[in-house]
């Protein structure tokens, strides 16, 4: 089983990030979960890509990356853009 529905799309505020949540509830394990949220909402975001934080590589804090939480419920993925403006 799993299911997911959408619980945000697009900017929080003027010239913020993009984003996208989905809440899923799934009996998969998180690996197989982290594997379909990416082939199906992943827009594009290789397996691993995590915030860039402290990088010394130029562009890297414009890079998309994507979170995967479980919860009581189930799971919560979210894809983030940077914004470039």
């Amino acid at each position: 089983m799993f299911e997911a529905k959408q619980t945000r799309c697009g900017q929080l505020h003027r010239y913020g990030d993009s984003a996208w949540s989905y809440d899923i509830v799934s009996d998969l394990s998180f690996d197989e979960v982290e594997d379909m949220c990416l082939a199906e909402f992943g827009r594009g975001v290789k397996k691993g890509a995590t915030k860039a934080v402290h990088s010394n590589e130029w562009g890297a804090c414009f890079a998309p990356y994507y979170e995967l939480a479980q919860t009581a419920a189930g799971f919560v993925f979210t894809v983030t853009q940077p914004s470039t403006h």
